[in-house]
Order: structure tokens, then sequence, then C-alpha cells
């Protein structure tokens, strides 16, 4: 199955804050750089990123955007939480998280 969008495809399109509600766009043509999509009033969409020219961003589909939405929030939370390192946690388990999230720790 091949992950290249085509004439037809459906997007999840979210409009920057305060500018509308999310909705379901089709794509309408596809350029070297650039998509249209039905309806038009978007703008065009980036084939690489995305992003919608008149403010947004789409994704592949409704689903992948609440899968990042879960992410982000789930990120915040346990930043919010780790703004000071508790007293019991050793420098062992600190760089087992470290690498369970991929972060190097003896980088500068």
């Amino acid at each position: 199955m091949s992950d290249a969008l085509k004439v037809g495809d459906t997007l999840w399109f979210v409009p920057e804050r305060g500018y509308g509600q999310p909705c379901e766009l089709k794509i309408a043509s596809i350029g070297r750089k650039w998509m249209t999509v039905a309806p038009s009033w978007p703008g065009r969409i980036h084939k690489g990123t995305l992003w919608v020219e008149e403010g947004g961003q789409c994704y592949r589909s409704r689903g992948h955007y609440e899968a990042r939405e879960a992410t982000t929030a789930s990120w915040n939370r346990l930043r919010d939480r780790m703004r000071a390192c508790p007293s019991d946690l050793t420098e062992q388990r600190i760089r087992q998280a470290a690498a369970l999230l991929g972060v190097e720790l003896d980088a500068v």
C-alpha cells in the first residue's frame, strides 16, 4: 500500500484557532509542491507538510489528528509534572527514561 496522496483522497483540516471548525476536505488536484482541495476556501495545501496556505494544518485523517493531539496532551502533562527532580529519583532511572524517549544526555 502506498502512502502517496492522490486526487480524491480526503484530509482532515484543522483551521487556526478562531477560524472555523475542523472538517474533511477532498483533494482536487496535485502539483509538484501544492495541492488544491474541495471545498477550495482553505487555499492551497503544501504536499510535504500539509500546511494550509490560508492558515491551519491538514492531517491524513481525523484519527491521525486525534492521535497527535493525545500525544501532545500527554507530553504536556508529563512536562508539567517534571519541573523539579523528585528526591528519590536516581541518575540510573533518569538515564533509562532518557533512553526510552530517545534523548542523549551526554550531548551538549
